[in-house]
């Protein structure tokens, strides 16, 4: 009876997640992390209590009583703790109504105590039961772990660990895509082995950039691999000439990569462009402050030269919220109606307005600009394949705020996001105002979904990434919803 009472705060538990999640089944990860904090805040100091008052309590029924369960009663209050994984999965298949996983956890954990039982009781008495029981929670529970909870485990986890397990695994992916790069390379571009060295730049899933030096010509070489990265690759192509062409932006225009050549072959889609030099903001060893000041100061005469200021029209609100946020809910059906909570609210702010639209780069972060080594300057601007004619410049500009916040901070895109939403900085003051109705929570939720927007466009894989989706849409969700925007 003493050791039920704790596992029945688990088993309640596992049931207020079955219910919440059957509201919300979006915000499983969510619930699940806050099922494991009750759980732990309920169970573990009840264990710990129970192990060390073991004795004394059982010494109420008398002295034999106490010499024969206190060991018992330990490994028992143990097993509790062990339980918590155990008991967030049966909630956790539950609401996704995986009997077939459920049936097989039971199945084995009542084989592993009946057998274990069997074979202790002998030797060690009624404690071997104990023995069994804890033996046989610990095997199930990281058994479940290691499989059916392992997306949700790595999503609940910090995002420290999930940064460095992912940084493993895109070592990996990077020198695979690497080789085959090399391997590619030659072909794509009419050269034989021994004339090009190829240089890795970065890595996706489905897009791959290198470096190529053809005896001292060099260039910049883009491989798609799937259907989304390839309309990216065409969409950029289309985006530089028109920039090229924009006599408007005078010799800003030096700061731009050429397409010198495309083609396709059955299952990829190449570009070949002119390398512009410098490092990616990402990699620079400049102060935070003076990254963030040249980046706007570089992206001003793009914006101030393009801008032109109109009523809003149902075409901008379609454009500028209803889009990104129809991908958005297209990708994430269980959160359209926090989804359509965020666009009412985007809609209303800029409705009926006098709007600023510029050409805007759509997604703007370190990555995107290239600086020089010695001096905070911006040397180039690249990957145009999300801009348009007709953006918010505060968009452009809050994105990168965030977007260097993020890689800075060592969080997630929308871990920023989250935290700036339930009390919102100024994050060095600089995000500037065109459109000055606009408050940093809807210029931040306006980022943010063209960005996430971007993401789910470039790759299906984001969809299908649980960690990703959790921290970068989920986690923005349940706060915009929750926190009333500021009046």
């Amino acid at each position: 009876t003493i050791v039920y009472n704790l596992y029945l705060v688990s088993s309640n538990i596992s049931t207020a997640l079955l219910a919440e999640s059957a509201l919300r089944p979006d915000r499983l990860p969510t619930q699940s992390r806050a099922a494991v904090r009750q759980m732990a805040m309920l169970v573990v100091p009840g264990a710990i209590a129970g192990v060390v008052l073991a004795p004394l309590g059982l010494r109420v029924f008398g002295q034999s009583y106490a010499d024969e369960g206190t060991d018992l009663l330990r490994l028992m209050m143990l097993a509790s703790i062990v339980h918590i994984p155990v008991a967030v999965f049966i909630g956790v298949a539950r609401a996704r109504r995986q009997v077939g996983q459920l049936f097989a956890m039971f199945a084995a954990l009542a084989a592993l105590v009946t057998t274990l039982s069997i074979g202790l009781i002998g030797r060690f008495g009624v404690t071997g039961v104990g023995i069994a029981w804890l033996v046989s929670e610990t095997i199930v529970a990281v058994i479940v772990v290691m499989t059916a909870m392992r997306p949700l485990v790595l999503a609940m986890a910090p995002t420290a660990l999930v940064r460095a397990i992912g940084g493993v695994r895109g070592r990996h992916r990077h020198r695979r895509a690497a080789t085959r790069a090399s391997r590619l390379a030659p072909d794509l571009l009419g050269l034989g082995d021994g004339e090009l060295m190829v240089d890795m730049l970065s890595a996706s899933s489905d897009l791959t950039v290198v470096r190529v030096d053809t005896g001292g010509q060099r260039a910049i070489l883009k491989i798609a691999s799937s259907p989304a990265s390839g309309a990216q690759l065409r969409r950029e192509a289309e985006v530089l000439t028109q920039l090229h062409s924009d006599e408007r932006l005078g010799a800003w225009r030096s700061l731009l990569a050429s397409v010198r050549s495309e083609g396709r072959t059955a299952d990829v889609h190449h570009q070949l462009q002119t390398e512009v030099r410098g490092a990616p903001g990402s990699r620079c060893n400049h102060a935070r402050e003076q990254i963030v000041s040249a980046a706007l100061s570089a992206l001003a005469p793009l914006h101030e030269r393009c801008a032109v200021r109109r009523p809003a029209t149902d075409a901008d609100l379609e454009r500028l919220v209803d889009r990104p946020l129809d991908v958005v809910s297209a990708a994430f059906p269980s959160s359209a109606a926090a989804v359509d909570h965020v666009r009412a609210e985007l809609r209303q702010a800029l409705a009926g307005r006098d709007l600023t639209v510029t050409r805007t780069h759509g997604d703007l972060s370190p990555a995107n600009l290239l600086f020089d080594e010695h001096e905070p300057i911006v040397t180039g601007v690249i990957d145009w394949e999300l801009s348009t004619p007709e953006g918010l410049a505060e968009i452009d500009r809050m994105q990168f705020v965030l977007a260097i916040e993020s890689e800075r901070a060592g969080r997630e895109y929308g871990e920023v996001v989250a935290d700036l939403l339930r009390a919102p900085p100024r994050p060095a003051g600089v995000v500037i105002f065109d459109n000055d109705f606009l408050n940093e929570r809807q210029c931040a939720l306006l980022a943010w979904s063209h960005h996430v927007a971007g993401n789910l466009e470039k790759s299906d894989g984001y969809a299908k990434n649980q960690v990703w989706s959790t921290r970068n849409v989920i986690a923005v969700l349940d706060v915009a919803t929750e926190v009333r925007p500021p009046v």
